[in-house]
Order: C-alpha cells, then sequence, then structure tokens
C-alpha cells in the first residue's frame, strides 16, 4: 500500500512488554501506539518495545525504539594527477629540448622578491615545459595491461 511496515509487531517480547494503553477502569491493555516505518529503511530499527517502568503522566505506556543511524558521506570524486610520459627521457634529443624550454623560460622572467612568489613562478615554468615538450602518459587500457603482463 504505502510500503510502510509496522515496526512494534516485527520483535518478538513478552506480552507485556506489547502492551501500550491500559484503561484505567477495566484492566484492558491494547496496543494502539504504533511506529511506522518505509520498508526500504526498516532495517535501521533494531528494538520496539514498551517501557512499562516510566511514569509519563499519562494511561499509555511509553514506546522505545532503538534505532541504528545509517550515516552516509558524499565523496569527492579526485582530479586524476597528470603523469608525464618519461619513456620519452631516453632521448637525448628530448632531454636536450626540455632543459633548453626550461632555460628559457626561467630568464625571461624576473626575479621576485617574494619566495612563494619564485616558487609558483619556477614550478608553472616546469610544469608548461614538461606539457610541451615531454607531454602526458596516456593511459594504458585492459589491452595494454594484458600485453605487459605477458613480458
Amino acid at each position: 500500500m504505502n510500503n510502510l511496515l509496522i515496526s512494534n509487531t516485527i520483535y518478538e517480547h513478552k506480552k507485556i512488554h506489547k502492551e501500550i494503553w491500559k484503561d484505567p477502569a477495566n484492566k484492558i491493555v491494547n496496543q494502539i501506539d504504533l511506529i511506522l516505518i518505509c520498508k526500504r529503511t526498516a532495517s535501521t530499527i533494531q528494538d520496539v518495545r514498551t517501557l512499562r517502568g516510566q511514569n509519563c503522566e499519562s494511561d499509555h505506556f511509553l514506546v522505545r525504539a532503538i534505532i541504528k543511524q545509517m550515516i552516509t558521506t558524499k565523496y569527492e570524486k579526485r582530479q586524476q594527477k597528470q603523469r608525464w610520459d618519461i619513456n620519452r627521457l631516453n632521448s637525448q634529443e628530448i632531454v636536450h629540448a626540455y632543459q633548453e624550454n626550461i632555460e628559457t623560460q626561467i630568464n625571461k622572467t624576473e626575479v621576485r622578491e617574494d619566495i612563494n612568489e619564485e616558487w609558483t613562478n619556477i614550478k608553472t615554468t616546469i610544469v608548461n615545459s614538461a606539457k610541451e615538450i615531454i607531454g602526458i602518459r596516456k593511459k594504458k587500457g585492459m589491452i595494454g595491461l594484458i600485453m605487459n603482463a605477458g613480458r
């Protein structure tokens, strides 16, 4: 119907722990206060019972439900690191071109007084030169992994 579950009735307890309302005059007991929960989250309820000893100034007994709270966290997708194609550095021509590119880029920029600005300048120079000369390593698919496993 509404995908609701009455959680009071699914746990085995003595009859005295299931009775929720007591008629003050006739000593009639009944189970009229119910805890409804969606069937999808029914596994979070661990136990439901009546606490008869608690005084709540009513002809109803206190109903206690033990709920296991499930907290989900949202994971942010990490940005993949760029991996340089270092196999290209086996060629002396590429190494020489990379070194020359870094030297010319650093010589073009002026020296800064702030050490942090100088560091970011050097870092961006190295990264940009690596992108230009060395290049980014391409991801291997499953075929590349299988072929390398045979070696």
